[in-house]
């Protein structure tokens, strides 16, 4: 990643989980840069923030809130086997088992970034990713960072939303999804959006970055 980010960036963290990326992140925009970090659930919130202390991190800022396409009330359903798994979802059958969060739109909450310094978004929240960028649109409109995510079109499912609505927003936006098998690996051609447009029902888990400019 140290091609995409460099020392004094902002970047964020969406969907933290315990802070494998933002502590990684840290050190590699250094003390002049700024990672903020994304996470609901009060149980992961704790080991987020004990990993930033333990690793030192002074340049990360915690937001403990969910993310979405609006501002509003969610609720947030914590998995018995992984925390990782753990996503917001409004399914009544699962009230037991979820918890309410404030959740709020980037575009509510961009006036408490360094704007003109975010090089990267990482976003990792189990099938609400097409949602985050929903409500990225003003943000997304003044400034070009790469986005990693993960295209999961069977959580999409699940979160209301389809492959054709991703298509929708990437194209809206002027992002070109690529695929990424590996990290280590970020050529990687791009993606065959014409391919889900005539099979929007498509299934699809890939990781995807997205680029406002061909990866060269």
């Amino acid at each position: 990643m140290s091609k995409v980010v460099k020392p004094g960036d902002s970047v964020l963290d969406v969907g933290a989980n315990i802070g494998y990326w933002s502590t990684a992140l840290s050190a590699q925009v250094g003390p002049r840069g700024r990672v903020y970090a994304f996470e609901p659930s009060p149980v992961t919130l704790e080991y987020l923030r004990k990993n930033i202390a333990i690793n030192n991190c002074g340049n990360v800022s915690v937001f403990p809130v969910g993310l979405s396409s609006e501002d509003k009330t969610g609720r947030f359903w914590l998995s018995k086997d992984h925390t990782g798994s753990s996503r917001l979802d409004d399914d009544s059958s699962k009230k037991d088992e979820s918890i309410e969060i404030e959740v709020v739109a980037l575009d509510s909450i961009c006036g408490s970034f360094d704007l003109d310094r975010i090089s990267f978004i990482k976003i990792d929240v189990e099938g609400g990713e097409v949602k985050i960028l929903e409500g990225a649109k003003k943000l997304l409109s003044k400034i070009s960072p790469i986005i990693l995510l993960e295209c999961n079109s069977s959580l999409y499912k699940e979160s209301g939303v389809s492959l054709a609505r991703f298509i929708a927003i990437c194209d809206s936006l002027g992002y070109i999804p690529h695929k990424v098998p590996s990290l280590e690996r970020l050529r990687e051609g791009r993606l065959s959006l014409e391919e889900f447009r005539l099979a929007p029902d498509a299934e699809c888990r890939e990781n995807i970055i997205l680029t406002k400019n061909p990866i060269v």
